[in-house]
């Protein structure tokens, strides 16, 4: 079994061809005959196809996820062989994501917003969906609804009907408050779980009584923190398992 084509790179989600080649030089008259390959990425099984033997045969593969995949593949044993080694052959191929959805939630207005928005629009494969948080829902707001030019959080929305459409979440110096019920934050976990990205960037507020990690989203975080603030400068270093993340 030969893998005679396959690509580098490929974008999540459509379908990618790949060219591989059955040999069987033992067997008489075996140019043509079916064989069967089994495909596993990532070793999940995916697929299995029936190809000829002695000739170029194409395979439509999708793949999972974004970084790198390893696509193995797989002939069935014939009869009289002499080793299983040569029936099987794997390639890696990294994908790719055609466009980066993201959903920005910011805590409280502050500086840094516009640091988060240059660097996130710089990128034009990003889609950006930004929302901030200006006044927590107990605080009462006289102001009539006509004279209000802002929309409403769309939790439901965002957290229910249309989560699993973002590849990204930020929370940005996000406190819990009864504004996103507990049971959203539940959704939040369940989403990273399936392989969703999170992403908190959080001061001294993360080590208060309202942090997220008093939520359903702490079996997600990496850390928990121990209620101390340490005032010092701080390197971050990449472990082991961030180097193999995709």
């Amino acid at each position: 079994l030969t893998i005679a084509q396959a690509p580098r790179y490929g974008i999540v989600g459509e379908t990618l061809t790949f060219s591989v080649r059955v040999d069987d030089s033992g067997a008489q008259d075996a140019a043509g005959a079916p064989v069967d390959l089994d495909v596993r990425i990532n070793g999940e099984f995916t697929a299995r196809h029936s190809v000829p033997a002695g000739a170029n045969a194409n395979l439509q593969l999708v793949l999972p996820h974004g970084g790198e995949n390893v696509i193995e593949i797989q002939a069935a044993p014939g009869p009289n062989e002499l080793t299983l080694l040569n029936n099987r052959a794997a390639v890696m191929t990294t994908g790719v994501r055609d466009q980066l959805k993201v959903l920005l939630i910011s805590g409280a207005p502050h500086a840094g917003e516009r640091t988060w928005r240059n660097l996130l629009k710089a990128d034009p494969g990003v889609n950006l969906v930004h929302f901030t948080i200006l006044r927590p829902r107990e605080k009462l707001d006289e102001t009539p609804t006509y004279q209000l030019s802002l929309i409403e959080f769309p939790i439901r929305e965002l957290f229910e009907e249309r989560l699993n459409d973002f590849n990204l979440i930020i929370f940005d110096r996000y406190q819990h408050s009864s504004l996103i019920p507990v049971q959203y934050y539940a959704n939040i976990a369940r989403y990273v779980e399936d392989g969703g990205a999170l992403l908190v960037a959080a001061g001294s507020e993360l080590a208060q009584p309202i942090s997220l990690y008093r939520t359903p989203i702490a079996s997600v975080l990496p850390a928990e923190p121990s209620g101390q603030v340490l005032e010092q400068g701080f390197r971050p270093q990449v472990t082991a398992d961030g180097m193999r993340h995709p």
